[in-house]
């Protein structure tokens, strides 16, 4: 039996006490009706992976088994290919919380659709801190998502609330709405903040697992929580899960890591790496409120897909009351879609509420007056190109054209995008915030990391004409190309003076 230490807070000190771990066990079986009861005619299910985060056993041949595990932690199911916690809705909510005392837990699972070709929705923080901001995310990314016909799993990549565990319920349940089957990871923010250190323990009771994984197609998918008592990265217990998982899993396997803190912070990652060394990764993150990539390796590849909240539902608003809350790195409040083939996957952004095709936007120097008072663009020869690519990274490569013929490099560029820098020049110097808006807390010295620039020739500064752009990638990002019609515009500053 395993035997675990308890802190217990005494004055101004922690004293150690020994506790003691629960005994679980049951049985897994194929809930065709989808009632949660083992019923008559339906089947056990075999070699089927239960978890508490750390240890993991595997049912036998009568579906049975049988784990010790500490209080406070979830047991879950880890779904095979086929499978989900419930038809719909919440995923996490499938599992059982664990108390003191010994227990008999069956997990029925529902059959659902198994194919090696998906689409799955990845969204970043939606990150309330009210009830009316839950009430914005009912409206605007939660009402997109539910009506989309093409999902086959929506994974939400933590911070559902923003410090304030009271509304954990109402979020989950909103997010439980989607008809898809979804999941939550759990984030920094939807920690319990009056509990010393913080602990995911409200986490784990009002909306259930942190810590599993499910396969579909050829991926199995890793949920993580790196944001509870972590010191050096991924906690240790979690490299024994992950380790034990790695056993059985075929080597043609894509591993999807889904984390709320992006890798970079953490510490101990190489020995996650080390772990996967045999396999292609794909780590999912979020955290930062800023859309970015990272390979880490030829096999290793990080998207960390922003936040549906933007900057934390600020900005100005629409006659709707929608606030813009532009993100950091000039990306629009958005999640990211990724189409899975095989093992193998593409990936582009889609904003709350706007066009499909929107994946990047355009700046051109000389156009508006308004970036005459902005030193940064002010300072930008007339004619000069900055694009932004929602989902850009390093592997990613942009062309521009005039006929589409010869098509010209564009260079990558560190700096903050241009809408950014509008937005700050109008919180800082008048304009915004407007009455019944919140400033946008944007930094001037955030580069975005999706900008590329280039210079249009002085024969092509006046005139009206179309500018063709085409963005192809080597590590997912679905190439597109699009257009933009210019004029003569860029003359402004020429006869600015006169």
């Amino acid at each position: 039996m395993k035997r675990f230490l308890f802190l217990l807070l005494v004055g101004a000190g922690w004293t150690l006490l020994p506790g003691r771990a629960a005994e679980i066990s049951g049985r897994i079986f194929r809930d065709a009706n989808g009632n949660g009861r083992f019923d008559r005619g339906e089947r056990v299910l075999r070699d089927v992976g239960v978890t508490d985060g750390d240890t993991i056993v595997w049912s036998d041949r009568s579906g049975r088994y049988r784990l010790s595990a500490e209080p406070g932690r979830v047991l879950f199911p880890i779904l095979p290919d086929g499978y989900a916690a419930a038809a719909g809705g919440l995923q996490n909510r499938g599992g059982y919380f664990v108390g003191e005392d010994a227990s008999t837990v069956d997990f029925g699972l529902c059959p659902v659709k198994a194919s090696s070709d998906f689409r799955m929705a990845v969204l970043g923080d939606i990150q309330v801190d009210t009830p009316e901001q839950l009430e914005l995310a009912r409206q605007t990314v939660i009402s997109e998502v539910a009506v989309r016909d093409d999902l086959a799993e929506v994974i939400h990549m933590g911070d559902l609330v923003n410090d304030d565990p009271s509304l954990l319920e109402a979020a989950a349940g909103a997010l439980g709405l989607l008809p898809q089957p979804v999941w939550t990871v759990i984030g920094n923010h939807d920690l319990d903040v009056k509990v010393k250190p913080r602990t995911g323990t409200e986490f784990r009771k009002r909306i259930g697992c942190d810590v599993t994984a499910f396969f579909r197609g050829n991926c199995c998918f890793v949920l993580l929580n790196n944001v509870e008592a972590v010191s050096d990265g991924v906690p240790e217990a979690q490299l024994r899960f992950l380790r034990q998982l790695v056993g059985k899993v075929p080597k043609k396997t894509l591993f999807v890591l889904c984390q709320h803190v992006p890798m970079a912070r953490m510490k101990n990652r190489e020995a996650v790496f080390s772990l996967l060394s045999e396999y292609r990764v794909l780590i999912l993150s979020a955290h930062a409120h800023t859309v970015f990539r990272q390979e880490w390796s030829d096999r290793i590849s990080e998207v960390s897909v922003g936040a549906c909240c933007g900057s934390w539902w600020t900005g100005e608003c629409d006659p709707w009351g929608i606030p813009v809350a532009l993100q950091q790195c000039g990306t629009p409040r958005g999640y990211f879609l990724f189409d899975f083939r095989n093992g193998e996957y593409v990936f582009r952004f889609k904003g709350v509420g706007l066009d499909a095709g929107l994946q990047a936007d355009l700046w051109v120097a000389g156009v508006d007056s308004t970036d005459r008072k902005i030193d940064p663009l002010n300072e930008e020869p007339t004619g000069r190109l900055l694009l932004n690519v929602y989902g850009g990274g390093e592997a990613t490569s942009v062309e521009y054209s005039t006929d589409r013929v010869q098509w010209q490099a564009m260079e990558r560029a560190e700096r903050v995008a241009p809408t950014v820098l509008r937005v700050i020049y109008m919180n800082y110097n008048g304009g915004y915030p407007t009455g019944f808006s919140r400033r946008t807390p944007l930094r001037r010295r955030a580069a975005s990391p999706h900008l590329w620039e280039a210079q249009l020739p002085d024969s092509l500064l006046s005139g009206d004409r179309w500018l063709y752009f085409r963005v192809s990638d080597t590590r997912g990002l679905e190439p597109f190309e699009f257009r933009r019609a210019v004029g003569s515009c860029p003359g402004w500053r020429k006869d600015a003076d006169r």
